[in-house]
């Protein structure tokens, strides 16, 4: 199995987990279900976004608060990335494996991204993905694997 996490360059380098007690933990600091949330991630409150990457840093980072997470949010802002971050959020969400199994999801989304292509015209898929946004770190599987 990959990675159950992904790399990020914040205000330092930080871990985004998702364990099931963290995703609790969201649920009790947003007062709701944690699929209210999850139901669309691309459109996201502020307050929802902050909540979910707080619950991903807070088990390498148990002392951070949801405000410092926002502070650390609005450096994004500010850079004009905070899609990537969220789109990080997302793939951490998946690598957790609490909704299915990591592969299964990530090749759904796949799916979804070359469906997508296809809708606006680009049939074969185009060119080849971007490289990630400055501060995204793609997480180093061969730590997981020794």
């Amino acid at each position: 199995m990959g990675t159950t996490y992904v790399e990020v360059q914040l205000d330092k380098r930080r871990r985004v987990e998702y364990t099931f007690n963290a995703l609790s933990d969201v649920e009790d600091l947003l007062g709701h279900p944690l699929g209210v949330t999850l139901a669309n991630v691309r459109s996201l409150s502020a307050r929802d976004f902050r909540a979910l990457l707080w619950g991903g840093l807070k088990a390498q980072d148990p002392d951070l608060s949801p405000e410092k997470v926002g502070d650390l949010i609005q450096a994004y802002v500010q850079k004009g990335e905070v899609m990537a971050l969220r789109d990080l959020v997302d793939q951490a969400l998946t690598r957790s494996g609490i909704f299915g199994r990591p592969e299964r999801l990530e090749q759904e989304q796949a799916d979804r991204a070359a469906a997508e292509a296809r809708r606006r015209g680009n049939v074969d898929g185009g060119e080849a993905p971007p490289a990630p946004p400055a501060g995204v770190l793609e997480s180093s599987s061969a730590a997981s694997e020794s």
